[in-house]
């Protein structure tokens, strides 16, 4: 029967990790024990070397704060012996000549083993698979975050229940005890988690003792245990696919009963603003019909008086009769002159119609072409901003040039001022030699005269032939020629 094998330990920086994990790298000068080493398969995290040049590195920049005998706190590094490697590995029971690597199991065991380190160990700087001896075995190196203050007995277990104890000052038999204890639940935790799902026995054959029908009847339990525990998991999958899959189902009968909860909502309100409206409408009938009633109660008022007034007034009917048999001319004459005096009122209310309209008319003539003269003005206005603002423009552009011009200017004023100082200087050399080139003259030394007149022309500054100052506004230019300046003395001179 196949049964489970972990082992942890820790290492400081003088106590061999470097050579753990050289040896998880396969290093040549660590790997003699193997027969034929073969490159570690890689599972997570960095390489081997760079994992120990992390675990050095957190090392050497931890300080930690101490109390001297008088009472002055000091920083110092980690001691050398100081735990900053945890290394721990787990083997998986088949001999490597007969397991396949593609084996999902194998695969699982894998998976789950790294998940049950990094619960107890912290996340792994490297975690690497050996396939060159016996067993196939995982490498998992880690290291606690010496910066942010934790130590190893904050990853490893055994360390931890050590340190609940008080540390140093606790009894090392007490220690001791409480490490295995940790220890011992640590692998009993291996188990229930990991090997029991893979049906590898909690202890081998030896350490038990067990009879050889009592190991196989272990062995037997053990995978009965192992089936049991994945059917569970298939279940359990199972399960979870058919609640994912009632899930989106019922989701989708929420999204379908909102849909319908809100149709609903609408032909609730539609129905209700329909019976408003009909409400509305019934209510507009009976105020009709009030309406109508109350005319038919006046008509009947209105003919009811009718009746009484022809009642009292029956005699008058009869001498309106005689009045109407023999007046009907008068009568008709005011009826005439009623209708000529309707007429007329008719016609002179036409005309005050009329002429208010044509009035009105004039208003609305008088009104555009306002707007008309106010529009021209405005575009008038426009026009004349618009040659405003190319007149600013090329006055700008005229200041400019001026302002260039005046810069030239100033520039052919400092080379002029520059001539002018170079010419007083010759000047003042030309008088100094003259009054020795007359003696000279005068006692007619030819040979003297001519060194006088060499030395005045070394030391005489010649200018610049010609000086052209361009105007870039094309004026008249400057040309100034310089060359005449000394040539004026040299007649003189050579006479």
């Amino acid at each position: 029967m196949a049964f489970q094998f972990i082992h942890v330990s820790t290492f400081s920086i003088k106590t061999g990790g470097k050579g753990i994990a050289a040896e998880a790298g396969r290093k040549p000068d660590n790997s003699r024990h193997i027969e034929n080493p073969l490159p570690p398969v890689h599972l997570v995290g960095t390489s081997t070397d760079d994992a120990w040049s992390e675990i050095v590195r957190r090392k050497e920049n931890t300080k930690v704060s101490i109390v001297d005998k008088n009472g002055v706190t000091q920083q110092r590094k980690l001691r050398s012996d100081q735990l900053v490697m945890l290394a721990a590995v787990a083997s998986w029971p088949v001999p490597t000549l007969e397991q396949d690597q593609d084996d999902p199991l194998f695969k699982e065991w894998i998976n789950d083993t790294l998940k049950f380190f990094e619960q107890q160990h912290g996340k792994a700087l490297v975690a690497v698979l050996h396939l060159d001896e016996t067993h196939p075995h995982i490498h998992y190196i880690a290291s606690p975050d010496l910066e942010s203050g934790q130590r190893m007995h904050d990853i490893h277990p055994g360390e931890h229940a050590k340190q609940n104890l008080g540390g140093r000052k606790a009894k090392k038999i007490d220690k001791k005890q409480a490490f295995t204890g940790a220890m011992r639940k640590y692998q009993d935790d291996f188990y229930e988690k990991v090997s029991v799902r893979f049906a590898h026995a909690r202890l081998g054959p030896r350490r038990p003792r067990y009879a050889q029908s009592e190991w196989r009847a272990r062995e037997a339990e053990n995978k009965r245990m192992s089936e049991s525990i994945r059917q569970s998991e298939k279940r359990d999958v199972d399960f979870q696919v058919k609640a994912e899959k009632l899930d989106m189902r019922w989701s989708a009968l929420r999204a379908q009963m909102t849909r319908h909860s809100s149709s609903v909502s609408y032909d609730k309100e539609r129905i209700k603003s329909l019976i408003i409206k009909q409400e509305n409408t019934v209510e507009a009938i009976k105020k009709r019909e009030k309406s109508l009633d109350n005319r038919a109660e006046n008509l009947e008022k209105r003919e009811q008086k009718a009746e009484t007034i022809i009642r009292e007034n029956s005699g008058f009917y009869g001498r309106a009769l005689s009045v109407a048999t023999f007046g009907a001319k008068g009568v008709d004459k005011r009826v005439r002159e009623a209708r000529e005096a309707a007429k007329i009122e008719y016609l002179g209310v036409i005309a005050s119609a009329e002429e208010s309209l044509k009035k009105a008319k004039r208003i609305a003539s008088m009104r555009k072409s306002k707007i008309n003269d106010i529009e021209s003005d405005f575009a008038k206005s426009k026009k004349s901003l618009k040659e405003s603002k190319s007149e600013i423009q090329d006055l700008k552009n005229e200041v400019a040039g001026m302002q260039e011009l005046l810069s030239l200017q100033r520039t052919e004023t400092l080379l002029l001022k520059g001539d002018i100082s170079t010419f007083q200087k010759n000047n003042r050399v030309i008088s100094a030699h003259l009054d020795s080139l007359k003696a000279s003259l005068e006692d007619s030394d030819i040979d003297k005269a001519k060194r006088i007149i060499d030395r005045a022309d070394k030391q005489i500054n010649v200018l610049p032939k010609n000086r052209n100052f361009e105007n870039p506004r094309n004026e008249k230019s400057v040309n100034i020629d310089n060359s005449t300046i000394k040539n004026d003395f040299s007649p003189s001179i050579t006479k």
